[in-house]
């Protein structure tokens, strides 16, 4: 005897927009919030890397350098990750839902991870100079409770993905404690998340590097250990993608395997340009002016990375099929609130970008 799939039913209320315009803006938000949750992530990873290297200049800058950006990351990872939740939560909500009740201790627990390190990531920053040992330290804490918060997110989009255990597992136990241990995609796809992080922050190292050289400032060893960093992550979250297709259920491993052009085209292209970009990465110290290519293997970063949100929806889109339809959906557009959506956006990404140009023009001399 199988248990039932139990998915709550789908809101009465009509969706503001129709389901392809909420899975656009899901998609693009998603894209915003990738890269600086990665930066954020990974660029904890090296900067314990350079702290733990004290005594050695270049070391010592790129500590200083990644705990004064380090908050910015964060601020933008969690502002554009809360875009991207409200729109999951609009279109995936039933088992959205019903995945977060399972789970309410750890998802709840999310909070206060996420202020843990961010303030983490605040103390380090101001404490760098005077203090680099603590700051060593409450970084270290800071980034693993950034590790615990992607590791509860990880649990909850795969038990989301798994509406057919859900009354099972509330029957056994209704007190929302559990975690989704026994799912065999769970740590791989972790894994794949956290590596991929320490490789993208480790192309942000080498982009620092690659712009002091152009300077005319030592930033050789920088380049080299982004650069390599890079290369040698990719390739590692490259292997973990393998165990990560192998573990997917057969009808969605079966759309990677020339089941679906959709699934299959993503997979292939995003194989090619991980290739290309590891051998663009490795040989890039050598150049003379690496920071060209340095941007070059971004670009490339890019695309894997639009691609893998390709395959994560075909992924989603199966494991779903039959238990919530999106078609199905009523939808009463309110253009006038998209449109003010849209314009905020633009303003709120322009913003952004002024910001970052005033941090990066060097302060005022004081007055005497």
């Amino acid at each position: 005897m199988t248990d039932p799939i139990v998915v709550p039913a789908i809101d009465a209320i009509p969706l503001p927009a129709p389901v392809w315009l909420l899975q656009a803006f899901l998609t693009l938000c998603f894209v915003l919030h990738v890269v600086p949750m990665s930066v954020m992530l990974g660029g904890g990873f090296w900067a314990l890397v350079a702290g733990a290297r004290r005594g050695d200049p270049a070391m010592d800058a790129l500590a200083h350098r990644l705990a004064k950006w380090l908050p910015y990351w964060t601020a933008a990872a969690v502002t554009t990750g809360v875009a991207t939740l409200l729109f999951l939560q609009v279109l995936y909500g039933p088992v959205f839902y019903a995945a977060s009740v399972l789970m309410a201790r750890p998802w709840l627990s999310v909070v206060a991870l996420l202020m843990a390190g961010y303030y983490g990531y605040y103390f380090r920053a101001l404490r760098q100079d005077r203090n680099p040992r603590a700051a060593l330290a409450v970084g270290a804490a800071a980034f693993a409770a950034l590790l615990a918060v992607s590791f509860v997110y990880t649990n909850l989009m795969t038990l989301m993905l798994a509406p057919a255990r859900h009354y099972r597992m509330y029957v056994a136990d209704p007190t929302g404690a559990w975690l989704n241990l026994s799912d065999p995609t769970l740590l791989p796809r972790w894994l794949h998340m956290v590596i991929g992080a320490v490789a993208l922050a480790g192309l942000w190292v080498a982009f620092l590097g690659a712009r002091a050289v152009r300077r005319g400032e030592d930033g050789r060893r920088l380049v080299s250990l982004g650069a390599r960093g890079f290369a040698l992550a990719t390739a590692l979250e490259a292997a973990l993608g393998g165990w990560f297709l192998g573990a997917l259920p057969a009808p969605q491993r079966a759309l990677f395997l020339g089941g679906s052009p959709a699934a299959t085209g993503p997979l292939l292209l995003s194989v090619l340009l991980t290739a290309s970009m590891i051998l663009l990465a490795w040989r890039l110290p050598r150049r003379e002016d690496p920071l060209p290519a340095v941007v070059a293997a971004a670009g490339h970063a890019l695309a894997v990375v639009l691609l893998m949100i390709a395959m994560r929806a075909a992924v989603r889109t199966e494991a779903l099929r039959g238990a919530l339809d999106l078609g199905a959906m009523r939808a009463a557009p309110q253009w006038g609130v998209i449109g003010l959506f849209v314009a905020l956006l633009v303003a709120g990404l322009g913003t952004v970008g002024w910001m970052l140009l005033q941090l990066r023009r060097p302060a005022a001399a004081p007055e005497s």
